[in-house]
């Protein structure tokens, strides 16, 4: 758990930023006990819809088939650069109303980008990373998982709408 605990010392970072980037490297580096202690048992609120909880199930089973058979990598080391990016569009996103990925105040510098709205605790923004729930293609769990990405940057702030918006660059 040390090995992955890779943001411990990040004093920017907050206690939740902390343990996503702690849940995102348990995953990659342990992954099918990552799957046993933490996607099994892993559950969403009653309260969303029918749909919602199908889509749910159905991302699920796909994580499990694919943690599964995945080959464990390194653990994701944070960078400050990458956190001051995140950051940045992070409060840009806090306020206005747009679609993802859509930068008008911080600059694009192309590193691979997982957004998050509504997520509380550090296991549920990486869950909701690593579900992908409605992406069909998975673009949130392959790069959380990529081992050629060694460095992270996560920001989360408040939000206007879903109380809460996470952003975090790979590189």
């Amino acid at each position: 758990m040390e090995l992955a605990n890779t943001a411990s010392d990040a004093d920017y970072l907050t206690q939740d930023e902390k343990d996503a980037v702690l849940y995102i490297n348990l995953c990659r580096m342990y992954p099918q006990d990552f799957l046993a202690k933490e996607v099994i048992p892993y559950e969403i609120d009653a309260a969303y819809s029918q749909r919602y909880q199908r889509e749910f199930i159905r991302y699920k089973l796909l994580l499990v088939r694919d943690l599964e058979a995945r080959e464990p990598c390194g653990a994701l080391k944070v960078d400050k650069t990458l956190f001051n990016d995140a950051k940045c569009y992070a409060k840009e996103i806090s306020t206005q109303d747009r679609s993802g990925h859509q930068r008008i105040d911080c600059k694009d510098h192309g590193y691979a980008e997982c957004l998050s709205f509504g997520q509380e605790s550090g296991l549920d923004l990486a869950l909701q990373w690593l579900l992908d729930i409605g992406v069909s293609s998975l673009g949130h769990r392959k790069i959380c998982l990529e081992k050629s990405f060694t460095q992270i940057g996560l920001r989360t702030e408040s939000h206007f709408r879903w109380d809460t918006c996470a952003v975090a660059e790979f590189q």
